[in-house]
């Protein structure tokens, strides 16, 4: 059905050294990347127990600033790299307990993972670009 969303291969174009940089760029939190991390966290207004899924998360900055509220957050992206460099973050950054999900989100068998309605809020914020 959403066969031409789907990318051939994620981690031929986001490879390992593509993450590595991300998880610099997540340190260095320049002016722009507080702004807009503010930004998010006033509009999606974490709180205590809520469940977020973080879609096509990247580095999943969202869903660990989400954790820092109280918040159980689930990580979702197609590549293995990113989730590795997520559970880095939020291993030294988060709070709490979070899931990490290696899956498409067009693939039915990556919805197989998850419970219907088992999240209050998702979070799909800088993706739509990379697919």
């Amino acid at each position: 059905m959403y066969e031409m969303f789907k990318m051939k291969n994620p981690d031929a174009v986001y490879d390992g050294k593509y993450y590595q940089n991300l998880i610099k760029s997540y340190y260095k939190k320049d002016q722009k990347f507080k702004t807009t991390l503010r930004w998010v966290m006033e509009m999606v207004r974490p709180k205590q127990g809520e469940k977020i899924l973080e879609l096509g998360c990247g580095r999943g900055t969202y869903g660990t600033e989400s954790s820092k509220y109280g918040a159980e957050p689930t990580f979702m992206d197609s590549s293995a790299a990113a989730i590795e460099v997520t559970k880095k973050i939020f291993e030294k950054n988060g709070k709490g307990k979070a899931r990490f999900i290696v899956g498409d989100c067009t693939s039915d068998q990556t919805y197989g993972k998850i419970e219907k309605n088992q999240f209050d809020k998702v979070l799909c914020i800088g993706m739509v670009e990379h697919i």
